[in-house]
């Protein structure tokens, strides 16, 4: 029998002073030093197993850890079982090879007659099962640490929490030099339920890595139909924009008044859903990774002001103030004009929206190794409980008071998006009734860019050749009664509202071939 002791020797002085004799007590300590090891035994198997991935990993795991400890366990045999409970499939093992009559690699559940082990009928009560003609089923030895073979052994039900059958079975040898009492037995119960914690956490790992792949490909359809959809959106947009611009931009003795005016809508409408059409493909595409920027040195200040400058006359309309303090920066910056563009218009437009009186500011200024671009706005501002969610997609700040309750809720998540992507950051402020302030925060130089990605050279866009969209919007919240309105606003031949200023674009006036530019001032007085 396996026991432990502790003891000493101490001298017996007889009437002489010298030793007479010895005192030698003994202690027993079984109990106590059974006690420690077993406990070692489980904290081993909790830390052993707590980064399973999977059941199957998780026994294994569970039979590695147990192998240190074969003085309480000769064997052990952990067998997983399959989803109809009719097969059951050998994953760990200790004390046995794996393969032999008393350790099968496969057992047929249903085969009367068949398993080596009652592990039926230890799933069918779901409890503690105990074997002991052990002997006969071992076959020769080795046997675990001793000559001799296990008197018993203990077939377990791993039953996960909320699992209605086990999800697999433990067979455990007792040691033939312990005795099975209760203290022993406690030790196989609390040995079952360190496996089945381990089984459960790696089943909702499980389960959990397959919501995520659901999700993710939920996500994946969901971008390639944006993707496709926007395509297909933007091709007969384009078709249909195309001749009403060029019937708009007839003489008026080609169209009535009602006419012209009608066409003015189409096209209005058709632009805006146009930039709605392709601020879902550009999302979708920075979703799906198939951006690719270009990245090229440019006058930051400059470009920001120029952007900034076509919501003037927008904003004059409007009665608010528009100030753009851009200052100087002692380098180029790069950035994807197009993208850039598309940041400065959409925090503008964001700005517009929910701006009633006050003013609208624009700083762009060098701050270390960052550029800084802050939109700031004396708006109507933001709940503190929604600020958390301002950049995310489709996300809309519900009940906000804005000139239109229309938007895709994507524009802010696009313009954080179009931020990263340059390696940079976007910030919020808010105070509900005081207004709103965005800070985007690019580093300098190109380190921080992919290097296949700059440099390119490309044909550069004007400043602000893509905003018309983005003030046509914007006017469009304007109530039609708004003072100051320009009363020229029929002289332009291709927009219901007046041009920001500088607008250029190219028309085709008059009969000939010969390209003009036509050039929409203040006043919206045509010039060519």
């Amino acid at each position: 029998e396996e026991t432990f002791f502790t003891f000493s020797f101490s001298p017996i002085r007889d009437e002489t002073g010298g030793v007479g004799g010895l005192f030698h007590p003994v202690t027993e300590t079984t109990v106590k030093m059974l006690s420690e090891r077993r406990t070692r035994a489980l904290r081993d198997l909790a830390a052993r197993t707590s980064k399973a991935k999977s059941v199957s990993e998780a026994l294994a795991l569970s039979a590695q850890a147990l192998a240190e400890y074969d003085l309480d366990f000769p064997f052990v045999l952990l067998y997983t079982l399959d989803p109809n409970g009719l097969q059951a499939r050998l994953v760990g093992s200790t004390g046995l090879t794996s393969g032999t009559p008393a350790s099968p690699e496969t057992m047929s559940m249903g085969a009367a007659g068949e398993c080596v082990w009652p592990l039926e009928e230890a799933v069918r009560s779901g409890t503690v099962v105990q074997v002991d003609d052990v002997a006969g089923r071992l076959g020769p030895p080795p046997y675990g640490p001793y000559d001799e073979p296990p008197n018993a052994a203990l077939v377990l039900p791993i039953l996960p929490p909320g699992a209605d059958r086990p999800a697999a079975v433990l067979v455990a040898g007792v040691s033939p030099r312990l005795p099975l009492n209760e203290a022993y037995r406690s030790f196989y119960d609390l040995l079952a339920s360190g496996v089945t914690a381990a089984v459960a956490n790696a089943r909702a790992y499980e389960e959990e890595r397959r919501r995520a792949e659901a999700l993710a490909e939920l996500d994946r359809a969901k971008i390639a139909f944006f993707s496709n959809v926007s395509h297909e959106f933007r091709t007969p947009l384009t078709l249909m924009l195309g001749p009403v611009e060029d019937m708009l931009a007839r003489s008026h003795s080609e169209l009535s008044p009602a006419a012209k005016d009608q066409l003015e809508v189409v096209n209005r409408n058709g632009l805006r859903l146009l930039r709605l059409v392709n601020t879902l493909l550009d999302f979708s595409r920075i979703e799906a990774g198939r951006v690719r920027a270009v990245y090229q040195p440019t006058d930051l200040a400059a470009f920001t002001a120029d952007l900034a400058s076509v919501f003037r006359s927008a904003c004059e309309r409007a009665g608010l103030r528009l100030s753009v303090d851009c200052l100087p920066l002692d380098q180029p910056v790069f950035v994807d004009r197009d993208m850039w563009e598309k940041v400065v218009l959409n925090l503008l437009s964001n700005a517009f929206k929910f701006t009633f009186e006050g003013e609208i500011a624009v700083t762009l200024a060098q701050a270390g190794g960052n550029v800084e671009l802050r939109v700031r706005d004396t708006g109507t501002g933001v709940h503190a409980d929604e600020m958390p969610r301002l950049f995310e997609r489709f996300h809309r700040v519900e009940n906000a008071r804005g000139r239109t309750h229309e938007g895709s809720g994507i524009g802010l998540a696009l313009v954080h998006e179009l931020v990263r992507l340059h390696g940079g950051s976007i910030a919020a402020e808010s105070e509900e009734g005081r207004g709103t302030t965005f800070t985007a925060t690019l580093p300098l130089g190109s380190a921080h860019l992919p290097p296949d990605q700059i440099g390119r050279v490309r044909p550069e866009p004007k400043p602000g050749s893509g905003a018309s969209p983005y003030v046509e919007e914007a006017l469009r919240w304007l109530p039609d009664d708004v003072p100051g309105e320009s009363a020229n606003r029929s002289e332009l031949p291709s927009y219901h509202e007046p041009l920001p200023t500088p607008y250029i674009r190219p028309e085709q006036v008059g009969g000939d071939d010969r390209p003009r530019v036509l050039v929409a001032d203040d006043n919206a007085d045509m010039r060519e």
